[in-house]
């Protein structure tokens, strides 16, 4: 029987240059203006996040934010000090990554991860238009070539069916994915989602325990 455990994400800020996965809230405010400077939290209180995770023995699930908000050196000193304060590398949940950030992470870094969100082919063209799986994967390459660990998000209830678990099944396979975070759609205002209800439970553990027995040493979160 494997332990488990809580663990939170830290995020660091609400600005993405994306803006159009479908079942995202930013998705549904195509007209309003944001600033990467202003939409984002500041130093001192993601500092103090780690400071309470540390204290409350909480793990860190990943860093996490919108993607093109901060420069790589803003970046580099937020990891630098989150792993100083959890005396834990973590993993980075940031978007594409280059070869060059990448190396520059890494001494600081667990893992990188991909924002894969939907597995089905043509669905995911259609809800996450600017997030082509190709990049992800490119970035997948990169990481293994620095030896750098390799994670995978996922959110069911987009309208995918089980007949799509082969299809993740071949993914983490063929990248070698060390870890799965598998999330429930929870349903945001004026997105297409709206009036979902989300996946039931069933069907939520279904996916969990086809991966599980497939992959008996993957690392999954359900989210």
């Amino acid at each position: 029987m494997k332990p488990i455990h809580f663990e939170r994400a830290i995020f660091i800020s609400w600005y993405c240059s994306k803006r159009d996965c479908a079942f995202c809230y930013l998705s549904s405010k195509p007209d309003v203006e944001q600033d990467p400077i202003k939409d984002r939290r500041s130093k001192e209180s993601i500092f103090a996040e780690a400071e309470i995770c540390k204290v409350c023995n909480w793990k860190v699930e990943f860093i996490s934010g919108g993607c093109d908000t901060y420069t790589d050196k803003e970046l580099l000193n937020i990891i630098k000090t989150i792993k100083t304060i959890t005396n834990q590398k973590q993993w980075l949940n940031l978007g594409i990554l280059t070869e060059k950030q990448l190396t520059l992470f890494k001494p600081y870094i667990e893992g990188v991860c991909g924002t894969v969100e939907c597995i089905t082919p043509k669905l995911r063209d259609k809800l996450c238009p600017s997030k082509p799986l190709k990049e992800i994967e490119d970035m997948f390459n990169i990481a293994e070539k620095l030896n750098i660990k390799k994670a995978i998000t996922l959110v069911l209830g987009l309208g995918e069916t089980e007949k799509d678990i082969p299809l993740l099944k071949n993914f983490i396979k063929k990248h070698k994915v060390n870890r799965l975070t598998i999330y429930r759609l929870k349903p945001q205002k004026s997105t297409i989602f709206e009036k979902s209800k989300g996946p039931t439970t069933s069907y939520y553990t279904k996916w969990i325990k086809e991966i599980r027995i497939t992959f008996p040493k993957l690392e999954i979160i359900a989210g």
